[in-house]
């Protein structure tokens, strides 16, 4: 077999223990919690000041450093057990090598990272949907929560939103996708 398939094939190996594997569920029913909480403040907030937001909160979400820590926390738990050896390991590494193994290793890591998040963008997208528009731009309740008193009232503490939302959510997914690949090599 040639490389990219042997490679491609741990891979496909690695994805498929995540249907039985419950740390993977405890990740998703956290995150689902966590964005729910905080979709639901800003709903309240939009109710009391009476506009509608916006569905780009995702960057928003980041912006806060205890709130940082918490979506950190199921990305850790989704590492823990790297470097990823588990009973079957020892034979995948013997069939098909270790630098191929390697390989594959390399690309779950990307790749789950980059699955993390586009489900936590999801997420909050569907979560706000009953709440907010969707258009281009950030929405008045996300202008009046960066640029007045009201975040500090309601317990929000946004960061300047003058950027365009599309620009800043793949700014926050290629940062954290960033930061997953430097945790992972810095455990090798």
């Amino acid at each position: 077999m040639s490389l990219v398939k042997q490679v491609f094939a741990v891979l496909r190996q690695s994805f498929r223990k995540w249907t039985t594997d419950y740390r993977i569920w405890t990740i998703f029913i956290l995150i689902f919690i966590m964005i729910n909480e905080n979709v639901r403040s800003l709903a309240s907030l939009s109710e009391k000041l009476g506009e509608n937001s916006t569905v780009w909160i995702f960057p928003f979400l980041y912006s806060q450093f205890h709130l940082k820590l918490i979506f950190t926390l199921p990305l850790v738990l989704l590492y823990c057990n790297a470097p990823f050896i588990e009973q079957n390991s020892l034979f995948i590494i013997s069939r098909c090598g270790k630098l191929k193994y390697t390989i594959s290793q390399i690309f779950y890591i990307v790749i789950s990272a980059l699955f993390y998040y586009i489900f936590i963008f999801a997420v909050s997208i569907i979560l706000s949907l009953p709440y907010a528009d969707i258009s281009n731009e950030w929405g008045k309740i996300l202008n009046i929560i960066a640029y007045t008193d009201v975040s500090l009232i309601e317990g929000f503490n946004f960061l300047d939103s003058s950027g365009m939302p599309y620009y800043l959510l793949f700014l926050c997914q290629y940062c954290l996708l960033w930061l997953s690949d430097l945790l992972y090599m810095l455990q090798i």
